[in-house]
């Protein structure tokens, strides 16, 4: 395929399911395929959240406005620092 990284069968039917467009979609999707992600469950919520389809989760409402860009789902490590600094002042 010529393009380390994502040219693995497995991020390929990740972006294929994202219906990844843009380089931002790019770049959370190798987030969420990392296995700390992939093996917490976010993938299976981030997913559903991404394509407009109902999650399994409820989202809190700090979390979509903490975190809109990944629609409340903590992907990115610097997610958790926002959570944690929003939720202890």
């Amino acid at each position: 395929m010529g393009c380390f990284y994502i040219e693995s069968p497995g991020m390929r039917q990740l972006l294929r399911r994202l219906r990844t467009r843009t380089f931002l979609d790019l770049t959370a999707a190798s987030s969420v395929i990392r296995p700390g992600v992939a093996e917490s469950g976010m993938m299976q919520e981030y997913i559903p959240r991404v394509r407009g389809e109902s999650a399994k989760m409820p989202t809190h409402p700090l979390m979509r406005e903490v975190m809109p860009e990944t629609h409340g789902v903590m992907i990115y490590q610097e997610d958790v620092i926002k959570v944690a600094h929003r939720l202890a002042g």
